[in-house]
């Protein structure tokens, strides 16, 4: 066999390997999914549909005392319960560390989320609170001070539930 028929050979067989895998291949990524959620363990599932500083304009490093960070999370509604919000709270305050001052407002409802032009022309609460009356809602707070978060409750949807947590620790 000569040199050039043994590399026509050896491409030929290199496409046919290529070609034949191909499928495979494809087919074990349909039924694979690209993260397995498995294996992350963040119960309830949650996303951020929110973060931003305070006065970023003005924002001084040397300084943490003149602006604070606010989240916004979107969970299931079925997922809400004081067990759950414990739980994402404190995976939320870990996640942002910094600065000292944490918002976070959870909402159950994708109705309940502004969306970016709304943010930007600003809105008004209503003062009957017609809306936190019509889905779950809790706000966490963490100072230098004192971190806790109120929630409203499943039997009263415009009332509301104070749970004190531990003070942060001074730095």
């Amino acid at each position: 066999m000569n040199c050039k028929n043994y590399f026509v050979n050896l491409n030929l067989l290199a496409t046919f390997l290529l070609l034949s895998a191909l499928p495979l291949d494809l087919y074990g990524q349909s039924k694979t999914p690209v993260v397995s959620t498995s294996t992350i363990n963040s119960v309830p599932r949650y996303a951020l549909v929110g973060n931003w500083l305070d006065d970023e304009k003005e924002w001084d490093p040397n300084d943490p005392k003149v602006y604070s960070r606010h989240v916004e999370v979107l969970i299931e509604r079925k997922d809400f319960s004081e067990k759950n919000l414990r739980t994402l709270l404190g995976l939320v305050s870990k996640r942002f560390p910094s600065p000292v001052k944490l918002f976070v407002n959870v909402y159950t409802d994708l109705d309940q989320v502004l969306t970016p032009e709304e943010r930007d022309s600003g809105v008004t609460s209503e003062i009957e609170g017609g809306e936190e009356r019509q889905h779950f809602w809790a706000i966490y707070v963490r100072t230098r001070n004192d971190e806790y978060f109120r929630y409203s409750p499943t039997n009263d949807l415009s009332g509301n539930i104070l749970v004190p947590l531990k003070r942060p620790r001074e730095k």
